[in-house]
């Protein structure tokens, strides 16, 4: 069976792995690995977060709003410890950076002014930096085809129910 939620937060992608992404038309396509179908997302008829192995994000007809990498390093002078620092992506360097996401850190969507904003907090593949990109879309699709068993928190919580 296939499964399909336009409701981003419906979902917790902390730690998914980016296994391919790409673009469609005017669309980015992440494939997941290893996402949580939340209790309150419309077409998980289990009542608790469930493990999603392999899933689709897809922000539909996206603009980048702006995309910030965490890859500037100071020495903080009282301290003395090291600091990675937000700096601006220039935008000839967006798609590059949203093709080469390796893991999710985190994926939110919100309204704001009439539009909607999805931020996600990924990791670069290859030992690159943590980002923060924020996309104004028409809409988020997410698609899946299985519920294998409960989301590794609810196993933490309930060891024997599956």
């Amino acid at each position: 069976m296939r499964y399909a939620c336009d409701g981003l937060n419906a979902f917790d992608l902390h730690d998914a792995r980016v296994r391919e992404a790409a673009l469609e038309g005017r669309d980015l396509l992440w494939t997941l690995e290893d996402g949580n179908a939340l209790p309150q997302c419309p077409a998980n008829p289990h009542g608790r977060a469930m493990r999603v192995p392999k899933l689709s994000l897809r922000p539909c007809e996206y603009e980048v709003q702006r995309l910030l990498v965490w890859s500037l390093e100071r020495r903080d002078p009282e301290s003395g410890n090291l600091q990675r620092l937000p700096q601006d992506l220039p935008p000839e360097a967006w798609r590059d950076a949203l093709l080469g996401a390796d893991e999710v850190l985190s994926a939110t969507a919100r309204e704001e002014e009439g539009a909607l904003l999805v931020e996600l907090g990924f990791f670069i593949a290859g030992g690159g930096p943590y980002s923060e990109a924020t996309l104004a879309c028409s809409s988020v699709r997410l698609e899946w085809e299985t519920f294998p068993g409960l989301a590794w928190f609810e196993e933490r919580r309930a060891p024997d129910a599956q």
